[in-house]
């Protein structure tokens, strides 16, 4: 049962390790969708300022 256990463990933290780094790849697309889209934000009010000068 023993060796049940540690192979359950490593499973298991095999299975923790993918999902953080999953999670962490996700939230770096968050991040870069909204660091685009303020720049797109930005982008659009400066032609939107051009278009009106």
């Amino acid at each position: 049962s023993g060796v049940l256990k540690v192979a359950a463990h490593g499973v298991l933290s095999s299975k923790m390790e993918k999902f953080n780094g999953q999670s962490s790849r996700y939230n770096q697309i968050i991040q870069l969708r909204k660091k685009t889209r303020v720049a797109s934000q930005r982008a659009n009010t400066t032609a939107w300022l051009w278009l009106f000068i």
